[in-house]
């Protein structure tokens, strides 16, 4: 039996670790030949790196103690035998191999990709979920989830019995700052590793973070063995833990009657004086709080009644001054006014006077548009005169060209190029004959023939070949010629369509301003008429302008009056305001030491209040406190009577908890076919593809070299190196 629950449940965590580092070292055991040919089972899944299976290879492992014939069920793509070259009989799902006694191992392909886990990476970098193949080379703040489940899609016997070891390699290099909450993390080198232990019937949900730069990771590798302990317990020393706690709880029912003794005494004397003397002094503080509120209320009246009196002499103090303020304002303004009449006066004098010229200039205007007329008669001539030449240099234009001589000269019967060409060709002639001629002269020279007439034709030849050229001559000048004045011609047409576009803008405007000045002509007239009615009405005007600085004059010399009267209500309110603020301040004083005598008043009538309600609390407390030490007692006897045999039942629970972990009674299942009875092991290995950073300096990546069963054997175990 184990100390405690505590150091049971560490000396298991001990086993399971020495469990898991022990197996993997374990050489495959040697099985016994039976009815169906007994075998161990290796099962190697190739993952991707989200954990999703790529494929399963299984490598079957099978001791013969003497020569015979190994059969075997499975569902294969291909078999392939690794220790001989003995063929292997496969008929649909059966195996046949005639070997040799001692260890045979073959290894197949299996069609169906299904495990008995789900498992589940992702990946985030920088807080945005990212695809293993987009994270290679890649920086940053990288988090990766791992899920692993129980697949309902596959016989449940693996998950409930298999524990998984599952193993991140990170290279420090490349990560920083890893945290991983479920993992225990070990230094391998320049390596960091992290190591997952997940026990049968569980799965995992956990995150790795990680500084990451040029993102690349080896990986990650899940080996699933069966979880065998075996574990002796002591139970003597639990025993004895039992057995003082029982003591202690015998201790307390005893214990229970002498606080059940004190508290009836405790209840007793609360039911005699002390109770009736608070009464009394909670019933004389309510009356003196009842009078006490009387007076408080009657002071808050008073104080309404001197602030209401303030507040009315306040805004009577503040209306007068307004009063006041207006009626300087006023003073002032008549002031502004009177010293401004005869500036008002010369002012509509001069105005008079302006009316008069207005009037006078008016009548000397002539409304005519008879000129008017004759300027939008010029610009539309104009704009028709530029119209017409922007048609007649278009004309022009097309007429004038290389190509216009060509077209006329064509129409009379005359092709000009084919002209040229003949040119070229009979001056090409001529040359060969002048040439034919020369030879015959230096043939007759040679006889003393006279030559004089053939060198008079080689002259007059000569004298056409010129004439020739010079005509082609004149012919490439003409062309010239005309195609320079054509551009030329084309720049006096672009001028002319420019101006042609201006001045329709300009004649336009002509045209509106006509319109606009005909418009103002014809209401010259009504002009002339009103102001003509304007200066005979301000005549009168004038008269009454005079008559008003007069009386404005007369306002000013009795208002002074006025002002001086003011003046003295503005004195007479500010006193009326100066003592109504003193009453306020005294009332306010007075409301201010009844409040501070209610309130104290307030906490007496209170604490005898408390004072009440604390002796009745006292006395509801004493009886619940003896009900609570009944029930104590109640209790405690309970408690006693239900450990009894405690010690048993805790060591059955504990047992219970190990066996449901510990792996007993595990029936061993074929992973590849139900119909392999005679199985001794079944091995997982579980393995991801690497995640490998582009090389910076070659693109072009090397695929990783298969494997045969050796270098995996040696691999699984850590004893495998690459080339």
């Amino acid at each position: 039996m184990i100390k405690s629950n505590k150091s049971k449940l560490r000396f298991l965590a001990i086993a399971l670790t020495i469990f898991l580092i022990t197996n993997l070292l374990i050489p495959l055991s040697v099985f016994a030949e039976g009815t169906n040919t007994p075998k161990e089972e290796v099962i190697y899944v190739n993952l991707n790196p989200d954990g999703s299976v790529k494929e399963i290879d299984v490598v079957n492992i099978v001791e013969l103690t003497q020569d015979g014939k190994i059969t075997d069920y499975g569902d294969y793509q291909n078999l392939r035998n690794m220790t001989t070259t003995d063929p292997i009989n496969y008929t649909e799902d059966t195996i046949n191999i005639e070997a040799k006694s001692g260890k045979i191992y073959y290894e197949g392909k299996l069609n169906k990709n299904i495990i008995p886990w789900n498992i589940h990476l992702s990946y985030q970098l920088n807080g945005q979920d990212i695809t293993p193949d987009k994270l290679a080379g890649k920086s940053g703040a990288l988090t990766i989830q791992m899920d692993v489940s129980k697949n309902e899609n596959c016989h449940d016997n693996f998950f409930n019995s298999y524990a998984l070891q599952t193993n991140f390699t990170f290279n420090t290099e490349n990560f920083k700052n890893i945290t991983a909450e479920d993992a225990t993390i070990a230094n391998v080198g320049k390596n960091k590793q992290l190591t997952y232990t997940i026990l049968p019937g569980k799965g995992i949900n956990t995150t790795i973070n990680a500084d990451t730069n040029n993102f690349s990771m080896d990986p990650v590798t899940i080996n699933a063995i069966p979880l065998n302990l075996d574990i002796e317990v002591d139970e003597s020393e639990l025993t004895d833990e039992v057995s003082r706690l029982f003591n202690a709880i015998t201790k307390l029912d005893n214990g229970t009657g002498s606080l059940k003794d004190g508290i009836d005494k405790l209840e007793n004397s609360t039911q005699g004086e002390l109770k009736s003397g608070v009464n009394e002094l909670d019933n004389g503080a309510v009356k003196l709080q009842n009078g006490m509120n009387t007076l408080t209320s009657g002071g808050k009246q008073l104080n309404t009644g001197t602030s209401d009196v303030k507040n009315g002499a306040s805004q009577l103090d503040s209306g007068i001054n307004s009063l006041n303020d207006g009626i300087n304002q006023v003073q002032t303004a008549l002031d502004t006014l009177n010293s401004q009449s005869s500036t008002l006066v010369n002012g509509s004098s001069q105005f008079k006077k302006a009316l008069d010229q207005l009037q006078s200039a008016l009548n000397d205007v002539s409304a005519s548009t008879e000129e008017l007329t004759k300027l939008t008669d010029a610009s539309t001539q104009i704009k028709l005169g530029i119209d017409q030449l922007v048609t007649s240099s278009e004309e022009l234009q097309a007429a004038v060209s290389s190509d216009g001589l060509k077209n006329v000269l064509n129409q009379n019967g005359l092709n000009l190029d084919e002209l040229q060409a003949k040119n070229v060709q009979t001056v090409q002639s001529i040359q060969n004959q002048i040439e034919q001629l020369k030879q015959q002269i230096e043939q007759l020279k040679k006889t003393g023939t006279d030559t004089s007439a053939l060198e008079a034709q080689i002259s007059q030849l000569s004298q056409i070949v010129q004439l020739i050229g010079a005509n082609n001559t004149v012919i490439d000048g003409t062309k010239t010629y005309l195609d320079t004045v054509n551009q030329n011609i084309s720049k006096l047409t672009e001028g002319a369509k420019t101006l042609q576009a201006s001045y329709s803008e300009f004649d336009l405007a002509i045209q509106n301003l006509v319109n606009t000045l005909s418009d103002l002509l014809n209401n010259v007239t009504e002009l002339k008429e009103a102001v003509n009615t304007l200066v005979s009405e301000y005549s009168k005007i004038d008269n009454g302008i005079n008559e008003y600085t007069t009386a404005v004059s007369q306002i000013l010399s009795g208002y002074g009056a006025v002002t001086n009267g003011s003046q003295q209500l503005v004195n007479g309110s500010k006193s009326l305001k100066a003592g109504t603020e003193s009453l306020y301040v005294g009332s306010n004083q007075l409301l201010s030491g009844l409040s501070e005598a209610n309130n104290s008043m307030n906490k007496f009538t209170q604490g005898t209040k408390t004072l009440g309600n604390g002796v009745n609390s006292l006395n509801s407390g004493v009886s619940k406190l003896e009900a609570g030490a009944n029930t104590l007692k109640n209790g405690t006897l309970t408690l006693k009577n239900e450990t009894n045999g405690i010690d048993k039942k805790i060591d059955n629970k504990i047992d219970e908890m190990i066996k449901s972990i510990s792996g007993e009674d595990i029936q061993l299942q074929s992973f590849v076919s139900e119909k392999n009875t005679n199985i001794k092991s079944v091995q997982f290995v579980l393995k991801t593809d690497e995640i490998k950073a582009p090389d910076k300096d070659n693109t072009l990546t090397t695929a990783e070299p298969k494997l045969n069963f050796w270098q995996k054997f040696l691999k699984l175990f850590g004893l495998y190196q690459d080339n």
